[in-house]
């Protein structure tokens, strides 16, 4: 008997598409911090993620980034913090920080009104990718209400949402200010899936 030969048949197919991959944990929420030197970024990152405030500490250089664990209606949530630099040179490195961020916060300080001005150029900015975006008037223990009105005007300007906070009180809206922002954020990702 003679060996029989088979002869397999090169066929050119399409590649198979990868099976889509499944992100496996809690969702992840990116918020950027913009804004001035020494408005407080680094502050309310801080108060938020450790309940503490420092009085002083070294300026950011570049940026820095926390981490947080949130329940909010039930769901476990990974917060992504990114605070920039407020030094201008950063600006070219913002779009890169804007980058899959869910939610913008623009912060100045009440105390100076240079900072106000300065964030006008943070929320047009933001703006350019679409994510939620608020304006924070920072240190508002040290001017109370009457320091806040130019604020409340440029968000109205640029249709954005106006929050009022202090970073040094330990009860000055930090907490709520952040969760208030991350539930539009989710609600805006359950109204884009459906």
């Amino acid at each position: 008997m003679g060996s029989m030969c088979c002869e397999t048949e090169v066929v050119d197919a399409p590649p198979v598409p990868p099976a889509p991959v499944k992100k496996v944990g809690p969702p992840t929420v990116k918020v950027v911090l913009l804004g001035g030197s020494a408005v407080g970024k680094t502050s309310l990152v801080r108060r938020y993620v450790e309940n503490k405030f420092a009085k002083s500490h070294l300026a950011t250089i570049g940026g820095a980034q926390a981490c947080k664990d949130l329940i909010l209606d039930g769901v476990k949530i990974k917060l992504e913090l990114w605070d920039s630099a407020g030094d201008a040179k950063v600006e070219n490195v913002v779009s890169a920080y804007l980058r899959d961020a869910a939610a913008v916060l623009v912060v100045y300080d009440v105390g100076n009104t240079a900072t106000l001005e300065g964030a006008k150029k943070w929320l047009e900015v933001s703006r350019t990718r679409d994510p939620i975006v608020a304006l924070v008037a920072n240190k508002c223990e040290e001017q109370g209400a009457a320091g806040v009105e130019p604020g409340k005007r440029l968000a109205e300007e640029m249709k954005v949402t106006f929050r009022q906070v202090s970073a040094k009180a330990e009860t000055g809206g930090v907490e709520e200010m952040f969760r208030d922002v991350i539930t539009q954020v989710m609600i805006r990702r359950r109204q884009s899936e459906t």
